[in-house]
């Protein structure tokens, strides 16, 4: 049943077949800002909201949080771009498609307001999502960002006249030189606003308490980033 069930996740992944997301719920926090975080998360049902138990029982599924390279390290890198910070999946719902799914609602988000996506230009990426950035710059679904003069490379080295190309070399080789955004941004739209709309539903049955809980949700999630890649 294991093997069965790794093959299965395994051609889900080289496939694209869209992830299972009946059911959750997803928490945009910041949006529209210079720095924003998804969380894609897994509601507990109305019994164990009337015991208080949203704070423990609640499983994140994955979160991703990206900054405007403006902020992060001061230059435009190609404006507006955001970089990914940090992406991670929890490791029951590793394979299923969420990393990638995450990324394709950052996109969705940023799309809207015509800005660019691109990998960690601060420290750099884990080799984890090293490998998803090689497979946006190899596909056709997505296209790079240029800056007024045509320039569609970042410039480490002050090798052109163009400022807007400038960006600044990480603590590690850039997974990607370049900002991207989605040419078609539907499927990521569709399950962005319907788990956002389970979000609402669910938040709104907590009452006073939505606020605490969206804490939670920020705090836990970064907590669980630092958990999931400590020591690599």
């Amino acid at each position: 049943m294991k093997s069965y069930k790794l093959h299965k996740n395994f051609r889900k992944f080289l496939l694209n077949e869209s992830t299972n997301t009946e059911g959750l719920c997803l928490y945009h926090k910041g949006e529209g800002t210079n720095y924003q975080r998804i969380i894609i998360y897994k509601p507990i049902p109305d019994e164990a909201i009337k015991m208080n138990r949203q704070y423990l029982d609640t499983v994140i599924i994955g979160a991703i949080t990206f900054d405007n390279t403006k902020n992060v390290v001061g230059e435009p890198c190609i404006p507006e771009t955001f970089q990914v910070s940090t992406v991670f999946t929890h490791k029951d719902y590793e394979g299923q498609g969420f990393q990638k799914l995450l990324m394709d609602c950052a996109f969705y988000a940023l799309g809207k307001e015509n800005k660019g996506l691109t990998s960690d230009q601060f420290t750099g990426t884990k080799h984890r999502a090293e490998r998803a950035w090689v497979k946006i710059e190899k596909s056709s679904e997505y296209e790079k960002q240029q800056t007024r003069a045509g320039n569609d490379q970042f410039d480490y080295s002050d090798a052109t006249p163009d400022p807007d190309d400038d960006c600044n070399m990480p603590m590690k080789f850039p997974s990607v030189m370049h900002s991207f955004k989605k040419k078609n941004t539907s499927d990521g739209k569709a399950q962005y606003d319907t788990m956002k709309t389970n979000h609402k539903t669910f938040v709104n049955k907590l009452g006073r308490n939505k606020g605490a809980f969206e804490n939670m949700l920020k705090n836990r999630s970064a907590e669980d980033f630092r958990v999931r890649f400590r020591g690599l």
